[in-house]
């Protein structure tokens, strides 16, 4: 993998970005996705209108705004012809005024997002007076992913911090800043639950601020843009100005449920909660008004410290990930619309009873696992008489019309034959703004399965690997052996390739096993068309956790910033975030002189 990205080759100016202007239309949002770029427009009266900008595959019928070698085309619309035309021909003389060939523009436009996504991006580096600032570390950096240092500056430390300041800019770092210290602590540490700090799951975006969407109320407008249109989704800064919307620490506890493994119920993952409420009764219409998430709803109200529902560590708090302004909207049906305009409008008034139906709901179907992961306990002390039962998804199917995201886990998620056949069964015509999202070892993806599943409106489906050849999987996963997994990947990649719904997602927990493979995993994903994910473990089963091992969170930390390099010269801005996000959370470990399992 090459060690630098190569500067880009035009400036970003020459391609529509948020704010343009283009036929009497402005440009309001443009997101990147893996194979194509999407174009959100919308013209003075509020009609939007989208385009879609990507390669032109070979026999493919022309159309109308083409160029040679790429297509753009609009989605589905009631405008007429003559109504868009002026806007597809824009859009390809502007695209034509690029001196490249037009079937590299959709990698440039990639690429550029990529690089602007990890913009903001902020390492941290603590600096002692009494000992010497760790020099294997500091070399272990990509001067061209640290585009903002901080030196955090403990009492005395100031000469030092001056001079690795002055080190770090003659490579070639952006930006470094000086913060004192006030108190002798160690940094506070982000803490993932085998898994990265969140980010936006399946688009990267661009970066400028958002662009209000005019006309009437911003219920109307929602209804306007968003009805009978489930490709389409708005954020709550492009429906209300910044000073509108509330400044809660934490939205989930309005816009998620999760029931987790042991009937626990909380808006997040039960290991930054510091009291988790009991699923009881065990039915989510119950539960999602039920004292518990009412609990959540008013510690976040004060908006100020960490809400006593909740750790320090949360990463969703450390991060800011989850404010007001990132509440997204999802288009659909008339009732599904109104559901998530009732959520929004209880959430803007912070009420702690909710009102239209969770926008995500998160499920662990059982704590069963037919592998043995080292790094996981399922496989050991899940089982099966724990799965959700029939009438919990007989309840769920009542709050389903307003859900946009529906999350399984487990365990294994497909092994609970009750959740299977759920899957089996719904009338996803009736729920077109739906997506389901499995995180799964990939045993149950078998031809027979996957049929019975060919009509639920999948949205990723991530399969757990760990590992990047035969030996490492089976020493790692300990289930299926690799040959049988790898049979079921190819099946599901054929089917995706002949139109299945769904990204597909590999996924690796780093551990001692399995660090050394950490380049290889990111080229297996590359050559199969996926997404790819890295994790840090949460535990330290049979002495698996890469957090023990000082040699080998530095090996960890240097692999993953040359796959997010690899990454960003691919245009892959949010994977390249994903993984320099768990470099950072190791950087911050290795920095305190911290080797323990989280």
């Amino acid at each position: 993998m090459p060690s630098t990205v190569p500067p880009l080759t035009q400036p970003p100016s020459l391609l529509p970005r948020q704010g343009d202007r283009l036929a009497n239309w402005q440009v309001i949002r443009v997101v990147a996705e893996a194979a194509h770029i999407w174009l959100q427009f919308r013209d003075d009266a509020g009609t939007p209108l989208e385009f879609r900008v990507a390669r032109l595959g070979p026999g493919v019928r022309r159309g109308p705004f083409d160029l040679d070698g790429l297509a753009i085309t609009h989605s589905e619309t009631p405008l007429k012809y003559p109504d868009l035309a002026p806007l597809g021909l824009a859009l390809r003389d502007k695209l034509a005024a690029i001196r490249m060939p037009a079937s590299r523009i959709p990698d440039l436009w990639r690429r550029q997002l990529a690089e602007r996504f990890i913009a903001g991006f902020d390492w941290r580096l603590r600096v002692r007076a009494d000992e010497p600032v760790d020099a294997p570390l500091v070399a272990a950096l990509d001067p061209h992913l640290l585009r903002h240092v901080t030196l955090v500056v403990a009492p005395g430390g100031q000469p030092q911090a001056e001079a690795l300041a002055g080190e770090l800019r003659g490579r070639g770092v952006n930006q470094v800043s000086l913060q004192l210290e006030r108190e002798p602590t160690l940094l506070p540490l982000e803490v993932p639950v085998d898994g990265a700090l969140e980010v936006p799951a399946l688009v990267v975006t661009d970066a400028e601020p958002p662009q209000l969407v005019a006309g009437g109320s911003w219920q109307e407008r929602a209804r306007s843009h968003l009805r009978d249109r489930p490709h389409l989704s708005l954020r709550l800064d492009q429906l209300l100005p910044a000073e509108a919307l509330p400044a809660w620490p934490c939205t989930l506890p309005w816009t998620r449920l999760e029931v987790s493994q042991g009937g626990q119920v909380g808006p997040c993952c039960v290991e930054y909660q510091t009291a988790p409420a009991l699923a009881q009764p065990l039915l989510a219409t119950a539960l999602w008004n039920g004292p518990g998430m009412q609990a959540f709803r008013r510690a976040m109200l004060p908006g100020v410290g960490t809400p006593s529902t909740c750790r320090a560590s949360c990463p969703m708090l450390i991060g800011q990930s989850q404010l007001a302004a990132d509440v997204r909207l999802r288009g659909g049906p008339l009732a599904a619309l109104d559901s998530q305009i009732a959520v929004v409008e209880d959430l803007l008034a912070g009420r702690t009873q909710v009102r239209g139906a969770p926008l995500a709901v998160c499920l662990a179907t059982t704590s069963f696992c037919n592998y043995d992961c080292l790094m996981c306990p399922c496989g050991a002390e899940g089982k099966l008489s724990d799965q959700l039962p029939a009438a919990f998804y007989a309840d769920l199917l009542t709050l389903l019309p307003g859900v946009q995201v529906l999350d399984a886990n487990g365990g294994e998620p497909l092994a609970s034959p009750t959740f299977r056949e759920f899957l089996e069964t719904l009338d996803v015509a009736k729920l077109p703004q739906l997506q389901v999202n499995l995180v799964t070892n990939g045993s149950y993806l078998t031809p027979k399965q996957l049929d019975k599943l060919a009509r639920v409106p999948f949205g990723n489906l991530t399969v757990s690997l760990n590992a990047a050849t035969a030996d490492t999987y089976l020493l790692v996963n300990r289930g299926l052996p690799y040959a049988r997994a790898r049979a079921h990947l190819d099946d599901l990649l054929a089917r995706q390739r002949a139109g299945m719904r769904g990204e597909v997602t590999y996924s690796m927990v780093i551990l001692k096993q399995n660090f050394h493979e950490i380049e290889a995993f990111a080229e297996l994903a590359l050559t199969d068309g996926v997404h790819l994910r890295y994790m840090l473990p949460f535990r330290n089963r049979h002495d698996s956790s890469l957090l023990t091992d000082r040699v080998a969170m530095l090996a960890a930390l240097t692999a993953l910033q040359r796959v997010a390099q690899r990454l960003l010269g691919l245009g892959r801005g949010r994977e390249a975030r994903d993984a320099l996000t768990s470099a950072r959370i190791l950087l911050g470990r290795l920095d305190a002189r911290l080797l323990a399992p989280m």
